[in-house]
Order: C-alpha cells, then sequence, then structure tokens
C-alpha cells in the first residue's frame, strides 16, 4: 500500500489557506449601522429609537468631562464638554467647544478672526475650521482634535 502521508502534508497548507480565504469577510462598518430593537426587553408598548446610534461617531447629547488632545497632545487641564443633537440631523452630534477652550489652541490670527460661532457664540459651529477633526474617545474619557499644522502659531516636535 503507498504512503500517501507525504501528499496529505503538502496539500494540508493550501488547503488552510483556501478555507481562510473564503471565510474572510470586511470588518469596516459603512456609514450608517442598522439596530433591530427586537432584542430589547421592554415593558408595554415602549419604544426606543436607536437610529440616532446608527453613525459612526455618535455621542449622546449631555455633559462630559474629557481630558483634550490637540494633535495628540493633551491640553493641561480637563474640560467639561457639552455635546449636542446636530441641528441637521437629530441623527448627528457634535461638541460644543467654547472661545476658552479654543484660545487654548493657540490659532494664528487669521484662522481665529474667521471662526464661526453658534448657540449664542458659546460653541463653535461644527466645520467652521473644514479640517478639523473631532472624535470622542470615551473609553480613555479624551476628547481627540486634530487640527492641520498651518493653523497653529506653534508646532510641537515630532
Amino acid at each position: 500500500m503507498p504512503d500517501h502521508s507525504l501528499f496529505r502534508l503538502r496539500i494540508l497548507p493550501w488547503c488552510i489557506a483556501l478555507a481562510m480565504s473564503g471565510s474572510y469577510s470586511s470588518v469596516w462598518a459603512e456609514d450608517d449601522i442598522q439596530f433591530d430593537s427586537r432584542f430589547l426587553e421592554l415593558k408595554g408598548d415602549t419604544k426606543i429609537d436607536l437610529k440616532r446610534f446608527s453613525s459612526q461617531g455618535y455621542v449622546e447629547p449631555g455633559k462630559y468631562n474629557l481630558q483634550v488632545q490637540l494633535n495628540k497632545q493633551p491640553l493641561a487641564e480637563e474640560y467639561d464638554i457639552y455635546w449636542y443633537a446636530g441641528e441637521d440631523d437629530v441623527s448627528k452630534s457634535y461638541a460644543c467647544l467654547t472661545p476658552e477652550l479654543v484660545a487654548q489652541f493657540g490659532l494664528k490670527e487669521d484662522v481665529a478672526k474667521n471662526l464661526q460661532w453658534s448657540h449664542d457664540g458659546k460653541c463653535l459651529k461644527p466645520r467652521s475650521t473644514g479640517s478639523m477633526e473631532i472624535k470622542a474617545d470615551l473609553s480613555q474619557s479624551a476628547l481627540v482634535i486634530s487640527l492641520p499644522q498651518a493653523y497653529l502659531e506653534y508646532t510641537w516636535p515630532d
């Protein structure tokens, strides 16, 4: 009887690779995620709208005490950051960056004077500076802000 063990050892890695390639699927979420509220145990006719949690980066409106990081550099103290529902789309939320907090960024004068404010001048308007990115990392109690170095008076050495 012929010995086929050598053949089996050579084909085994190929079988494993083939099996793994067929089971691969993308783990990146598209724009929106949809939830099925039927899994929640609710009393009576109570309904919960989960649509607002379908947007990536959504933070429930309210007050959060966060460590602010500007371009990966933490600011000296923690700040109370208020999150508001979007004016055009309530399924989105945005952080209220106060003039006092924005002053800590060290923006160039021409950039600072072109900023737009909402809530009677208390909050920086979302997308007021087209290139600023604001993300909340609630697991780390951090507000991560990315600004182009060209907007800043001082740039940190790498």
